[in-house]
């Protein structure tokens, strides 16, 4: 908790204080959640072109539907959006048994 008011000292504007971290040192939480190695550029996928097609698809193009505004789309009244899960909860969960 003495980083945490050291932090709160130096930034007025943010808040530090008691997360599930907290009692952790610094090698603790290095040890058990920056495992992950990160792969060489080369060995990345192509990025992907999501920019607009040059022409609308042919259910659209008929004018029976209309196409939603790609730009000002809300995915989450569509039902795309989940909750977000703590993944390296479940992570740590698995290096613990292991041990």
């Amino acid at each position: 908790m003495a980083e945490a008011q050291r932090l709160n000292q130096l930034n007025p504007k943010a808040r530090f204080g008691a997360t599930k971290f907290s009692d952790l040192s610094k090698e603790e939480f290095a040890r058990l959640y920056l495992t992950a190695e990160v792969p060489a550029k080369s060995e990345m996928p192509p990025a992907k072109n999501f920019s607009l097609p040059s022409r609308p698809h042919d259910i659209f193009a008929s004018g029976r539907l209309q196409a939603p505004d790609p730009t000002n789309f809300d995915w989450g009244s569509a039902g795309c959006i989940t909750p977000v899960y703590n993944q390296v909860f479940y992570q740590s969960r698995k290096n613990i048994k292991k041990r």
